[in-house]
């Protein structure tokens, strides 16, 4: 469409007062900006910092440092897991024992902070955060900011961690369910045939419930997951055939399950 040029000038005009009225603070956006990972006297860390995940109000900053200066506390040779208050300008050491001393006995990375802020999971090598960890792998697990106390999430019905890998967890708003996949076999109480698969951990239960399971012949299993906020959805990956009636294309495909709300009385 052809337009005058008094009407190119009006335009014009136009746009430079919506310039005009921009508050002075656009222009400035990079004075807003901190950086959460630093040593404890407010300088820089001394190492690379990865993988930041932040809460649904912007106060609570997950990540992962190999910096041994964040925290005062004994750390692991390898990365760590921090939650970082914007409101009080803190850093929490997360992949830590209980007691703080000694240090995590091996690498801690991927970590997820709930929305709400009060809890955070993350995976580890550590075999010395949760008693009874003796599978000599990667495990999930959920730290919470309120008591400083982790519980392992890739875990088996009598609550030590499972005889396999668990990687890649996410958790939902509130904290209380997180899901992840696994090649662990001994995490629900009965037998599971499928190499990889996908879980649902209830905090309050502390149960693990199996996510990619076959309705339509008997091949299931799944990966990489992602969660709801409420914790009652679960999406992920999967090349199993049996997950939902027709599937024969032999090719990695994304599902949505809705987990059944708990009953309550």
């Amino acid at each position: 469409m052809y337009a005058t040029p008094r009407a190119r000038l009006a335009g014009a005009t136009a746009i430079g007062v919506l310039i005009a009225a921009l508050p002075a603070t656009v222009a400035h956006a990079a004075d807003r900006t901190v950086r959460v990972s630093v040593a404890t006297d407010g300088t820089q860390a001394t190492s690379d910092s990865h993988q930041p995940s932040i809460s649904g109000d912007g106060r609570y900053v997950a990540y992962q440092s190999t910096a041994d200066d964040i925290v005062t506390q004994p750390v692991s040779d390898g990365a760590n897991v921090y939650l970082y208050d914007r409101q009080l300008g803190t850093t929490r050491l997360v992949s830590t024992p209980k007691t703080g001393a000694p240090a995590a006995s091996a690498a801690s990375g991927s970590a997820e902070v709930s929305g709400d802020g009060r809890y955070v999971t993350f995976t580890s090598n550590a075999a010395n955060l949760v008693p009874g960890d003796a599978n000599a792998t990667t495990d999930v697990f959920l730290w919470e900011a309120a008591t400083g106390t982790t519980v392992p999430v890739s875990a088996t019905p009598a609550g030590v961690p499972g005889n396999g890998t668990a990687l890649s967890p996410r958790v939902s708003a509130d904290g209380r369910y997180v899901t992840f996949w696994s090649n662990a076999k001994d995490l629900t109480g009965y037998d599971i045939p499928w190499q990889l698969q996908v879980f649902r951990f209830d905090r309050l239960s502390r149960t693990n419930i199996l996510v990619a399971v076959p309705r339509h012949g008997t091949d299931g299993g799944g990966e990489h997951s992602d969660i709801s906020a409420d914790g009652q959805f679960v999406a992920y990956d999967s090349q199993g055939t049996g997950l939902v009636a027709g599937d024969t294309n032999g090719r990695f495909d994304i599902f949505r399950m809705e987990i059944p709300r708990p009953i309550t009385r």
